[in-house]
């Protein structure tokens, strides 16, 4: 699992490392501890799968692969190459753009709160530069703690 969902406060996109918002009881949508663990709980359901950021990063073909079995679809090569297409940064990006341009309230619909684009950099472990040693730190030992005994595992350096 990726950072940049990690306890986040999405009124300001900024987490609870960073702010001091209790995220069990005063992040907007809740704690990422409390939503991925609810998740996790039925990774091993039928209707259930798990693909990480840092996933797609490393292949994301073979992801796409991996979720066209786990659907039980078939993706054409030409579709393949579209879904590739659509699912990278600049991909993404052209498409959030013709969201705002198209739409009265796209912006309400690309970004948090209309402010903080969903699209960053693409890149895993950007959130960095965002925060202190300490509030890196801070991060970190929350991570060891609230997973500790869970079996998931992030990889968010």
């Amino acid at each position: 699992m990726g950072i940049s969902a990690l306890l986040c406060d999405t009124s300001y996109g900024r987490t609870s490392a960073a702010t001091g918002v209790d995220s069990e009881t005063e992040a907007t949508n809740g704690s990422w501890f409390g939503h991925a663990l609810g998740y996790w709980a039925h990774r091993d359901d039928d209707n259930v799968d798990f693909v990480t950021f840092e996933e797609m990063k490393r292949d994301l073909r073979s992801v796409i692969k991996r979720l066209e079995k786990f659907l039980g679809i078939s993706i054409t090569d030409e579709g393949m190459e579209r879904i590739l297409k659509h699912s990278s940064v600049d991909g993404m990006k052209k498409t959030y753009a013709r969201i705002e341009q198209d739409h009265p309230n796209g912006r309400m619909h690309t970004r948090a709160m209309g402010i903080i684009p969903f699209i960053q950099k693409g890149v895993s472990g950007g959130w960095k530069t965002q925060f202190t040693e300490e509030q890196r730190a801070t991060l970190d030992q929350m991570t060891m703690e609230r997973l500790a005994g869970t079996g998931l595992d992030v990889h968010y350096h």
